[in-house]
């Protein structure tokens, strides 16, 4: 029960630190994030498979396919710093799977996109190797597809918002007291419930 409280202690504070610096320092631009199906001539991805996301020369992400899917963020520009450090709206994210080009998707602060790739060709794809920030040779832009009829919901967009002040304090508190799953999944995948759960906190001993 003591460890409990302490853990419940430790993320109260946590939280309540990551909100007075989001309040001194400039809030962060939300990044776009990606998911979807992978498929390579028709069938599902092996695991491990390299799918990367890059704006030539200037963001870049990269992720391992589980189970035929994949999940990423490109991070977006921080228009406060003279250094053009991630994404601006309308910049085209050039897609890669195993190191071969997909397509391309135009960048969107805040965005949640559903994005299947897919590698028709009958070769065999090059195994998935340490990601390069350039590719070589820099493929040429395509048409962007259209955006998916289906909307985030504000749920999805506050979440996404709030792992990004969440998720390094997650990962910092999981460095000093070891893997917790409710560490995780309140500060990692879902940082909602745990404004909830302040919340209803607050209420109580209010």
């Amino acid at each position: 029960m003591r460890s409990v409280k302490t853990t419940i202690m430790l993320m109260l504070l946590a939280f309540t630190v990551s909100c007075l610096c989001a309040k001194v320092q400039a809030i962060p631009q939300i990044p776009h994030c990606f998911y979807g199906k992978v498929t390579i001539y028709g069938s599902p991805a092996p695991d491990g498979t390299l799918v990367e996301a890059i704006i030539p020369n200037i963001a870049y992400s990269s992720k391992t396919t589980v189970n035929g899917t994949y999940e990423l963020m490109v991070l977006a520009d921080d228009p406060d710093t003279p250094e053009i450090e991630g994404g601006r709206n309308g910049d085209l994210v050039y897609f890669y799977v195993a190191q071969t080009y997909v397509t391309s998707y135009r960048f969107e602060i805040g965005g949640v996109t559903e994005l299947n790739l897919s590698l028709p060709s009958e070769e065999q794809p090059p195994q998935p190797s340490e990601p390069s920030p350039e590719p070589s040779p820099e493929p040429s832009p395509s048409p962007a597809p259209e955006q998916p009829s289906q909307q985030p919901s504000i749920i999805d967009e506050v979440n996404t918002f709030l792992r990004v002040l969440t998720q390094p304090i997650g990962e910092w508190l999981i460095s000093m007291v070891g893997d917790n799953p409710i560490i995780s999944f309140l500060f990692i995948e879902q940082p909602i419930m745990l404004v909830a759960i302040i919340i209803i906190l607050l209420l109580l001993f209010a």
